[in-house]
Order: C-alpha cells, then structure tokens, then sequence
C-alpha cells in the first residue's frame, strides 16, 4: 500500500468565512495537491452534509472556481460541502500509461476522497462530482469509473471524447503517449465509452455545451450514446463559447439539478 502524509495548512481558518485548505502528499502525484473546502456559514459538525466535488479545467488550479463564481455563497446558499482539489493544471484527473507520479485517480479515490470523508460530516449516500472544459471529462470519467463513490456527475462544456480534445498532441500524449499509436488507450480513457458502467442502474447525470463551443459535438454525441444506452441523462445546449463567461452561468444549473436529486 502506498503511504501518504497529510499537512492541514489552514484547518477551520475562520467562523466568518467556513473555509479550510488541505494539502496532501501522496507518491500517486506529481507534488503537493492543495484542496480549498467550503463549508456553509451555519456549518454544524453535528449536521450531516452533501458534498460537490468541483474540478477545473486544463491550466487552472484550486482556486480557478471560486475565481469565476462565489464559492462561499454557493455552500450557503445549497447547503453543501464544496471541495476543489488541484488537477495539476493537465492531469486530466485520470492515472498516467507512462508516469507512475502521474496517479490522479488512484489519488483520488485512495487518498483524497477519504481525507475529506474523515476530515467533514459528508453524508456518502450524497456526494457529486462536476466541473468544467478537462473537469468536466475528469468529473464524468471518475464517476464512471466508481459510480459507487457518487451519487450523480456533471460537466459542463467538457472533454467527453479524448480523441476530440486540443491536448491531444501535448498533454494526453505525456500522459497516454503518442495520440497516432495509442488510439486505444485514448478510447478507453473517454467518458463516452465507459458509459456502460451506469448502464441498467438509476444514476442520473447532467451535461451541458454551448453551441459555439468546438467540443459541441462531441456533446451531442455523448447525448446520443446515452440515449442508446437508456441512461437517465440531461443534456442542456445553449448559445455559448468554450469560456468563462459560459461556464458563469452553466454552473447554477449543475448546483440546481444536484439539489433536487437530494430532495426527491
């Protein structure tokens, strides 16, 4: 079993603000992974809480969410545990063919995932997983891969097709290697071909995609395969470019549909 080491840097910093940062250590990653948490201001540790894993997009970092939407008026408002981990800017949240430093899903779900479950009242039958561009494939392929650890995923605007990706030459070649010779790897790693793994079961995601944005269609073709799959899937398309000002109003949507999950 590989060993980590957790360093609280910032633990309860305030009442007034209800946020916390984390950084763990783990040989799964490159370096330290700093992880920004939000709690709601009424936060009660006797109170058991959903949770919304937030994930950003290729080049951002841990504080690129709360940069684009107010994070601590989104805990308050839907009374929800937010947690942003960093994705190392590229990582793609998956585990790397070719870098054993390059562990994000096994970061994930053996040391991250089980930090925040003993560090924070999280109810585990209401967790949820979303994020933009690379975290929204991140968001999808981690769900898909254990759909037992959430509750539901989103993504907005994001990477369903590896093979339609604009890293596919640069980043996931670092990750998966050479994109002309490993097109089975970039499949296998494509959130639209591990829908199988919700296929027959009750979870229900969200997606959405601006229509101006390139990956539009690799969207619309993931709409088709969970229609072929009969996966309960709420696809949203609307006017909209691959950018912030996108995604500053995409995210409500996300938040609204995680909320009345909890509440049926």
């Amino acid at each position: 079993m590989r060993l980590f080491f957790t360093v609280i840097l910032l633990c309860h910093i305030s009442f007034l603000t209800a946020q916390d940062q984390h950084i763990l250590k783990s040989d799964f990653i490159p370096g330290d992974d700093t992880i920004w948490v939000f709690k709601p201001l009424s936060f009660d540790s006797a109170v058991i809480y959903p949770a919304v894993y937030l994930l950003h997009g290729r080049t951002g970092d841990y504080r690129s969410w709360n940069k684009l939407i107010n994070l601590q008026g989104y805990a308050e408002k839907y009374q929800f545990i937010i947690i942003c981990p960093d994705g190392f800017s590229d990582s793609y949240y998956l585990n790397s063919a070719l870098d054993p430093a390059w562990q994000f899903e096994s970061f994930f779900t053996e040391v991250l995932y089980p930090k925040m479950l003993a560090s924070y009242p999280i109810d585990q039958n209401k967790i949820f997983i979303t994020g933009l561009s690379m975290g929204g494939s991140g968001a999808m392929y981690l769900f898909l891969k254990h759909p037992m650890l959430f509750l539901s995923a989103g993504s907005t605007g994001g990477v369903m097709d590896l093979n339609h990706s604009s890293s596919k030459q640069t980043s996931l070649t670092r990750l998966l290697g050479d994109y002309d010779t490993n097109r089975l790897l970039f499949n296998s790693h494509s959130p639209v071909n591990l829908l199988q793994n919700i296929q027959g079961s009750d979870k229900q995601i969200f997606f959405d995609c601006g229509t101006e944005d390139y990956l539009y269609e690799c969207n619309n073709a993931y709409r088709k395969r969970c229609d072929e799959l009969n996966i309960k899937a709420t696809y949203i398309s609307r006017p909209g470019k691959h950018e912030r000002s996108y995604w500053l109003k995409s995210i409500r949507c996300h938040f609204d549909f995680f909320k009345t999950l909890i509440e049926e």
